[in-house]
């Protein structure tokens, strides 16, 4: 193809395929997300002289694939993605840009258990937006949500409090009451009082999340799933097993609809309710749901050294 003048923008069409890939990334299918995301990126790298525009594009669709990678638990694709970004955001100058690269920097530490070098990468992501933006940002709340859950796998649950109300509040500024980042702050939220041991508080967080999704995403979306999950973690913690139980079946179900019986995510809650009923002392049930769990274990743990057999074979 040509050169393109300085000023070329990003065609309708490329920002038509990332806005697909970006919804089937909120639904968790992160591998149609990455297809959609590759077709966007290759329309713009086949353009000999890009725009600023475009380079910019470019380094979010790298940051994009990325965040799929992520979101499978594939750590070193998503930091070879994460590395061509942050050297296009060096290019450009970027100081935004950049910040962002320093999230997905945190994020992949902390898959990687680096918890100390996350912190480093988050507080560094965070100055720079402070910097450029000011503390009135949706940007800056981002981080402070990112720090929260490092400071929560840190069992540093009351700077994980302090940073998750510092996301709410800005949030609830901006985006209103009812909106999904909303009902994520109040989730993690609820994760950080439970670990606290302040059931009664992590159990409203959850409610409140659970009240924004169904509102914004109906019942059968996997999201609703996760409230109804940590609902249930919250009446464990309080001995409320029936309850517990109630919400257990309410997760299974939803994320058979969402994300298939085969799922890391019913793996957990077959998990949790093999842990109610040792604890109701209904012995046969929980050992009914740990050979469920240990059979998705397994099929899991095939399918992925089947895509890693793949992925040898296409390199040989």
């Amino acid at each position: 193809m040509g050169s393109q003048p300085s000023k070329a923008i990003v065609s309708p069409e490329v920002k038509a395929l990332r806005q697909k890939g970006h919804d089937q990334f909120n639904a968790r299918n992160n591998q149609q997300a990455r297809l959609y995301y590759v077709q966007a990126l290759d329309k713009i790298e086949i353009i000999t002289n890009t725009s600023e525009e475009q380079d910019q594009f470019r380094c979010d669709l790298y940051l994009d694939i990325c965040d799929t990678y992520r979101g499978q638990g594939s750590w070193v694709k998503a930091e070879e993605f994460s590395k061509i970004a942050r050297k296009i955001a060096l290019e450009l100058s970027d100081g935004l840009r950049i910040a962002h690269c320093l999230d997905r920097q945190g994020a992949i530490k902390r898959l990687k258990k680096d918890y100390a070098g996350a912190l480093i990468d988050l507080r560094d992501s965070l100055e720079l937006k402070l910097q450029m933006l000011g503390d009135h940002n949706l940007d800056v709340a981002t981080s402070y949500y990112n720090l929260g859950n490092i400071y929560d796998s840190q069992n540093k649950f009351d700077h994980a409090v302090t940073m998750h109300q510092k996301a709410l509040d800005i949030r609830l500024i901006l985006r209103g009451a009812n909106h999904t980042d909303v009902a994520n702050s109040y989730d993690h939220m609820g994760n950080a009082y439970l670990h606290q041991n302040k059931h009664g508080d992590a159990l409203l967080m959850y409610q409140n999340a659970l009240a924004i999704r169904k509102e914004l995403l109906g019942d059968d979306h996997s999201d609703i799933a996760d409230s109804y999950n940590n609902i249930g973690k919250a009446y464990v913690s309080e001995s409320m097993y029936d309850y517990a139980l109630s919400m257990f079946e309410n997760a299974t179900e939803v994320y058979i609809k969402t994300v298939g019986e085969i799922s890391p995510e019913i793996a957990i809650v077959y998990r949790n309710m093999a842990n109610v009923y040792q604890k109701m002392n209904n012995l046969a049930k929980a050992d009914s749901m740990r050979q469920k769990l240990a059979s998705i274990q397994e099929t899991l743990k095939a399918k992925a050294n089947s895509k890693k057999t793949q992925s040898v074979t296409k390199l040989q």
